[in-house]
């Protein structure tokens, strides 16, 4: 799995994968998709950036770890926001 961590207030972004996520990704792999994150959010453009980082991590899992016909998910797709 792979949690990304959004915090506009404490002006925050952290992206972490499992292990066999991280060892595709690497940590160079990781702060490349923090940093478009946080300049989409310098040029107002929050969802933007996001929407491209969880694309491209989507892109990355496809890749890797192509489905199979047994998988099944464990834990739900939606996103949780929690309000100020």
């Amino acid at each position: 799995g792979v949690l990304i961590l959004l915090s506009l207030l404490e002006h925050r972004v952290v992206i972490v994968g499992d292990t066999a996520i991280h060892a595709k990704v690497g940590p160079a792999g990781w702060r490349a998709h923090v940093d478009r994150i946080v300049l989409a959010i310098r040029r107002g453009q929050t969802a933007d950036g996001l929407c491209e980082t969880l694309r491209e991590i989507g892109e990355t899992l496809t890749r890797e770890f192509p489905p199979r016909h047994d998988d099944t998910d464990e834990l739900s797709n939606a996103v949780r926001e929690r309000p100020r």
